[in-house]
């Protein structure tokens, strides 16, 4: 177990001892020693997807006494998004997006002028991946809709003609991977949709929705009818819920291409385990390097004297 974050710092800097005058005699006061850290943390990956809010608008996150360095890891989870240049070991979870609303506010002034154009869409969803979809576990979440209607014409009561419509996704999601055999939590899969495009050619009918007499000065809320779920996939990321976590091991293990090597690795070590002290294999392999069609005798009599071969 790790010990409190406050076991872990030099005493004497737990607080600031200092003398003041302020009362008109001299005294002892003693402050708090509190340290702020400011990174980015998150990583540029999510600040391009539009998931980061502003510096000025970001909460500031205190460590409680009593809390360790995993407490407060489990309960932020930062995530790492393969960069390029390990593009080939990059995976998707395969999913989809259910809308759950969507909206497009058209100015007041367009309406009147019956102006055609891309006018901005905002709204929400779910993303969900099931296990028989990623192979793993069930991994969802609340993502973030934005994008263009591209609005055809007017009308004088306010009705829109559309024309299409550029739907963009972006969001983090998560889900915790569960061992078959015991039915326990043995690691954490997670995701992030990176502004995904879909286009839309047919969009169903807008129905405006009413409003205050406010909100109709500042323009025209219209509502789009949900549609049937999108197919889309989210980049895996590697997660972080504990210093554990930032082991070799335990990052390869969360990339699907480098703990596939390990098995591979594994399997191997076993099987040259079994098989280094068998005379009879040494013999036969010595067969088969001095004859050209020693290698299919080989192959013949491992298939009869070693099952685990086959593999």
């Amino acid at each position: 177990m790790s010990k409190y974050i406050q076991d872990q710092i030099f005493k004497s800097r737990l607080t600031i001892t200092y003398r003041t005058n302020i009362t008109g005699t001299p005294q002892q006061e003693k402050l708090p020693y509190r340290v702020l850290v400011l990174g980015e943390f998150e990583g540029r990956s999510k600040r391009a997807a539009g998931l980061l809010p502003a510096l000025s608008e970001r909460n500031v996150r205190s460590i409680k006494r009593g809390a360790t360095v995993d407490d407060h890891l489990t309960e932020i989870v930062p995530t790492w998004h393969l960069p390029k240049a390990l593009s080939h070991l990059k995976s998707s979870l395969p999913g989809t997006v259910t809308l759950d609303r969507i909206v497009c506010t058209v100015p007041s002034g367009a309406i009147a002028r019956k102006e055609a154009g891309k006018y901005p869409l905002t709204g929400k969803a779910h993303f969900e991946s099931t296990p028989e979809q990623n192979g793993l576990s069930r991994v969802d979440g609340e993502i973030l809709v934005g994008g263009t209607l591209d609005v055809k014409s007017i009308d004088d009561a306010g009705n829109l003609e559309v024309q299409g419509a550029t739907i963009t996704f972006s969001g983090e999601v998560a889900g915790d991977t569960i061992d078959p055999s015991t039915r326990k939590k043995v690691g954490l899969v997670t995701g992030l949709l990176r502004n995904r495009v879909v286009a839309l050619d047919a969009v169903p009918k807008p129905e405006a929705e009413d409003s205050d007499d406010d909100d109709v000065s500042k323009g025209r809320v219209y509502v789009l009818p949900l549609t049937t779920p999108l197919k889309v996939s989210a980049e895996r990321t590697v997660p972080f819920a504990s210093m554990k976590d930032f082991t070799p091991d335990a990052v390869a293990s969360s990339i699907p291409e480098l703990q596939r090597l390990r098995v591979i690795k594994l399997m191997l070590l076993e099987l040259q385990s079994m098989l280094r002290n068998r005379p009879e294999l040494r013999a036969q392999i010595k067969r088969a390097l001095a004859s050209p069609e020693g290698l299919k005798e080989l192959q013949k009599w491992a298939k009869d004297n070693y099952k685990v071969l086959e593999i």
